[in-house]
Formats: C-alpha cells, sequence, structure tokens
C-alpha cells in the first residue's frame, strides 16, 4: 500500500484504487460534480520516490488515469478552477514557482498569471471568476 489512494465505488459497492504501483501519491481532489479525482502522483519505476511528480485524471469508472503535466514536476498546490473543466497548479523549478491551469484533457497548459506576479504559494480562491492567491519570491514579502 506504498502511496495508494483508494476511494469507495457506490455502483459497484467496492474499493477502487485509483494509484496502484505509485512510489509516491499526494493532494487528491475530488471533482466539484464528482466526475472523478486528481491527484499530485509518481509512477516512474526508476526513481519511485522523489519530488518529481505529475498530477493525474481519473474519471469515476475507467481504468484509464491522463497525466495532466507530462513530465516529473515539483509540485507544491493544486485545486479546481472555478469551471470544474480544469485544475490549476503550482510548480516549483529551481527557486521559481509558476502557477499553470490545465485542462482535464491534458491538451492545454497556459500559465495561469502573468510571470511579474509570480506563482500562488497558497491555495487558489476565485472571486466573481478572478482568481485570488497569495505569491511571494525570495525578493519579495507574501502578498495576495
Amino acid at each position: 500500500m506504498r502511496g495508494e489512494f483508494p476511494g469507495y465505488d457506490c455502483d459497484r459497492d467496492e474499493l477502487v484504487c485509483f494509484t496502484e504501483n505509485a512510489g509516491k501519491a499526494r493532494q487528491i481532489i475530488v471533482h466539484p460534480a464528482g466526475e472523478g479525482v486528481a491527484y499530485v502522483a509518481n509512477f516512474a519505476q526508476d526513481r519511485p520516490i522523489t519530488t518529481h511528480t505529475d498530477l493525474w485524471w481519473h474519471r469515476w469508472g475507467s481504468d484509464e488515469r491522463v497525466n495532466l503535466t507530462g513530465g516529473g514536476r515539483s509540485i507544491d498546490g493544486v485545486g479546481w478552477c472555478q469551471d470544474g473543466s480544469s485544475v490549476w497548479v503550482s510548480i516549483v523549478d529551481g527557486t521559481c514557482r509558476v502557477t499553470e491551469v490545465v485542462r482535464l484533457d491534458g491538451q492545454q497548459r497556459q500559465s495561469a498569471w502573468p510571470a511579474q506576479h509570480g506563482g500562488a504559494s497558497s491555495d487558489v480562491a476565485w472571486c466573481g471568476g478572478e482568481p485570488a492567491f497569495e505569491t511571494e519570491s525570495a525578493a519579495e514579502y507574501p502578498r495576495i
């Protein structure tokens, strides 16, 4: 059971494991409408327990998981965007933090906010369709 996230499928009356064979798994978030889960995990066999993780989407009733970030990154935070069709993800890249918005099909990633604002160092809240978050850097104190 190293790094495994089980979930209970009410329709099938059974436990379902989303992260079987993961070396590291954490930060699971349930879709706002209950369509599935997104979670941070590392399935790499050569570096199973590291900070090199990816964000995965797993729809209920499917055996397929979709890699949303595509390539062993150091994920620090994750949450649902207001519309439920995409996820925000904060990534530590060296000494910088970036936050991206990723669609659930994994086909589109974009910077969530202009680079001068830095990445979110807190959860992201949605206020009238606009994101609000704390950010900080080595050169600047935390701010919202």
